[in-house]
């Protein structure tokens, strides 16, 4: 794809979310590895799907639990494993690897059993580098997998994690760092249909920081799709997942809360890279409450596919900033930071006693109630910008309209209707004479174009500006 030039990008058109995952090793990260301890890791087998006793799974966790070093857990059988009881926690760093030679997982952990007066997790990690791979873990009465803190840099990817009563991943503490939930179905089984977990796919709180959850399709649980929250919970990253749809974007399987929530003091986490967040019962990203401030919402499609046409609306808003959510970016400065956010039905991007809030470079568009909402003193009640007239003089076209204040520069923005969605024409700042007046040369515009407007100041965004209609 072409680069969009600064003057005509058309925000409506975005390629498919791509693996950011993979990283060229550094000479340095070379030169580190070569001084790892290359002791050959031991490996356990799993030879049966008997509850316990030799060859089961759970004797291959007590069995790495007493080995120190990082093991592996390998599985000689398919099939499922019923448990009666919970798992012993993990504590010394392991690979379990369930993965058949199609890459399928071939291990079902069924939970169905494993009954009594505890809470009982699927598997629960408490301890560094351990990775989960290639299993199916479902019908606990607890959460699917929970990581509890101080446990870092640990892996859940490539399973399937379904019809648990609490989450299908748990990630709990200080010090709960680093981990990451990859290529998931937290949701969705193995033959497309919904069987959501009975709380949030994803929940990190208490103070879990750095975690990554990405490339993951979360659905149907009755919750939300990622819950994060608490002070101290910060620097989480969520990106490039299917949220409330599969990953071909056009069937329904809505979580039953919101699609992302962040609150109760959460900072400085980012929903990045191409998310597809739509058909959720609730609002598409919500951020709410004193304290969650810092946190970025860029490069998503809320409420639409990752091509910006299919609806696949949130049933409230798209993005929704409440009580007290102060100093949080929706979009960017950048051309290509914007969201797409169309189709929900309430605002595309709602504001609510709340302030510091930037809205910048989106396409929303075609939302039920209208672009963006803004009540209760939000964003500081900075007005509108008023856009008065185009007027074309050898082919330039020139934008006379008026903002809040005089002889003041503001951050503005304009965008005009394309033919699939909103389209950003013109950002920058822009200076207003003795009467709060400004004049702007614009590229892309001919008659018969309607134009709208927001302005910034201070990080505060207001809402469109009342459409002009080129003629």
């Amino acid at each position: 794809m072409v680069s969009p030039s600064r003057q005509c990008f058309a925000r409506a058109f975005r390629h498919q979310p791509v693996n950011r995952r993979a990283m060229k090793r550094s000479r340095a990260s070379l030169a580190l590895m070569a001084l790892e301890d290359r002791t050959t890791p031991t490996v356990f087998l799993v030879t049966n799907t008997g509850d316990m006793g030799t060859g089961s799974f759970r004797q291959a966790i007590l069995n790495s639990n007493a080995t120190p070093g990082h093991n592996r857990i390998e599985f000689k059988i398919t099939g499922t494993i019923s448990l009666n009881s919970s798992l012993p926690t993990i504590t010394t760093p392991v690979r379990i690897d369930g993965t058949t030679k199609g890459g399928q997982p071939g291990v079902v952990l069924d939970g169905t059993n494993a009954v009594g007066n505890d809470i009982i997790n699927g598997l629960t990690i408490a301890t560094n580098d351990t990775t989960v791979q290639g299993l199916v873990i479902e019908s606990f009465n607890g959460s699917g997998v929970m990581i509890v803190g101080p446990a870092a840099h640990n892996v859940v990817e490539g399973d399937q994690i379904i019809n648990n009563s609490g989450d299908g991943v748990f990630i709990m503490g200080t010090g709960a760092d680093h981990n990451q939930v990859a290529d998931d179905q937290i949701g969705l089984d193995g033959s497309g249909n919904a069987a959501g977990n009975g709380a949030n796919a994803v929940e990190i709180m208490s103070g879990a920081s750095h975690n990554t959850v990405s490339h993951n399709v979360l659905v149907a649980n009755v919750g939300a799709g990622v819950w994060i929250h608490d002070v101290g919970t910060s620097k989480n990253d969520v990106d490039a997942n299917f949220i409330g749809t599969d990953k071909a974007g056009d069937t329904n399987l809505g979580n039953g809360t919101n699609g992302i929530a962040i609150g109760f003091g959460s900072d400085h986490n980012t929903v990045d890279a191409g998310n597809v967040i739509g058909c959720n019962a609730g609002v598409g990203v919500f951020l709410f409450s004193a304290g969650t401030t810092g946190n970025r919402v860029s490069d998503n499609f809320i409420g639409t596919d990752w091509r910006g046409k299919l609806a696949l609306g949130n049933t409230s808003e798209g993005v929704d900033i409440a009580d007290g959510a102060n100093g949080n970016t929706i979009g960017g400065r950048g051309w290509d930071a914007g969201n797409v956010i169309a189709f929900n039905g309430d605002y595309g991007v709602m504001v609510d006693g709340s302030s510091q809030n930037a809205i910048l470079s989106n396409s929303i568009f075609s939302n039920v109630t209208g672009g963006i909402g803004e009540f209760n003193g939000a964003n500081n009640n900075l007005p509108a910008p008023t856009l008065n007239s185009v007027e074309f003089t050898h082919g330039r076209a020139t934008l006379s309209g008026s903002l809040g204040q005089a002889n003041a520069w503001e951050f503005l923005q304009v965008f005009k209707d394309g033919p699939t969605g909103q389209v950003l024409i013109f950002s920058g700042m822009v200076h207003t004479d003795s009467s709060g007046n400004f004049h702007i040369g614009l590229h892309c515009v001919a008659r018969g174009d309607e134009l709208t407007a927001t302005a910034t100041v201070g990080h505060n965004t207001s809402q469109f500006a009342a459409d002009l209609a080129v003629r």
